[in-house]
């Protein structure tokens, strides 16, 4: 008897425009909803899960409801879905009693965290392709509601790099995205416990609608972890290993340079800066404070989702590879 969420293969259309009026059909990814998760409980009863979504190429809302009978000890998955094998183990609640309705709490919030992860994988491998609005799982009593993710700073991102602007993104498939997703450590529970581990939940939260000065604090926390060792020269450390990742283009060091020295900056209680209640937008000294920190955020958001993207392509999970090609490595502790 067991319960638990495993998150697998799933397949996402490959869009062809990502601007808005694109020919891409909502049905068109359906699927992708329909094959991502599967779950093992040991309680009888429904649970109702419903998202809406917005593609990037259709600016229309999309609702998709869900239907999931269980019984005890038997594993389904969504209708007209084939099973196939479990990637990973579930919790094991052999010989536990346990009140059916904090099976089904424990079943909503995993569900709700799943469908959070589906489509943080999804936007890796399409950078802004898919928005999720809103998710609603219950069972039972039990209830739980989901976030709405903000992917239009990965949009963008996807949008510069297709213009040429370094570094460049890729379209990864999403499938090869999840797998390596579900092997780094600490990304099911959702606290990350090593170097690759730290980059990527720091990624999470870009999908977050959060200010720019605390989306540029997680952009550096997932850069640092990543490229970083010790306290000392650490911009040289950005620099030098990012671009032997991300790889050589004219305007890189000096994009990674202005990007650490607006971070330092601001950082370190060199910038002048609005407060919280400041609304004069227009002004000359806001907008230069604005300017400076757009131009780091876009700069290093590219980075970090590259990096990542970059680490699934070469099936890294640990930084070692670094010392293999470099002779030297960011911590990885």
């Amino acid at each position: 008897m067991a319960t638990g969420i495993d998150i697998r293969s799933i397949a996402l259309c490959r869009q062809s425009d990502y601007d808005a009026g694109g020919s891409e059909r909502f049905e068109d990814v359906v699927g992708v909803l329909l094959r991502g998760v599967t779950l093992r409980l040991a309680f009888v009863g429904d649970v109702h899960f419903g998202i809406e979504v917005r593609l990037a190429a259709d600016s229309r809302a999309n609702s998709i409801n869900f239907a999931m009978t269980y019984v005890d000890d038997v594993e389904l998955e969504f209708t007209g879905v084939a099973q196939d094998e479990v990637l990973a183990d579930a919790i094991d609640l052999s010989g536990v009693s346990i009140d059916p309705n904090i099976i089904a709490d424990l079943l909503c919030h995993e569900t709700t965290k799943c469908v959070h992860d589906l489509f943080f994988a999804l936007n890796i491998a399409r950078p802004g392709a898919i928005q999720l609005l809103k998710v609603t799982t219950t069972a039972l009593e039990a209830a739980a509601d989901g976030k709405t993710q903000y992917p239009q700073e990965w949009a963008l991102a996807w949008h510069k790099s297709a213009n040429g602007e370094w570094p460049s993104l890729r379209e990864l498939d999403s499938d090869v995205v999840l797998r390596w997703l579900q092997g780094v450590d600490g990304f099911r529970d959702g606290f990350a416990r090593d170097a690759i581990g730290r980059a990527v939940q720091a990624l999470t939260y870009l999908l977050e609608p959060i200010d720019r000065p605390e989306q540029l604090l997680w952009v550096m926390v997932g850069l640092e972890a990543l490229f970083t060792t010790g306290g000392a020269n650490l911009s040289r450390q950005l620099r030098q290993r990012s671009i032997h990742l991300l790889g050589e283009h004219p305007s890189a060091v000096k994009s990674i340079s202005e990007m650490y020295r607006t971070r330092s900056k601001f950082i370190h209680g060199k910038m002048n800066f609005g407060g919280a209640y400041h609304h004069q937008d227009a002004s000359d000294e806001f907008g230069f404070f604005d300017i400076k920190l757009i131009d780091a955020l876009d700069v290093g958001f590219a980075m970090l989702l590259a990096a990542v993207q970059a680490l699934i392509i070469g099936e890294h999970l640990t930084l070692d590879f670094f010392q293999a090609e470099s002779g030297d490595r960011p911590d990885d502790e």
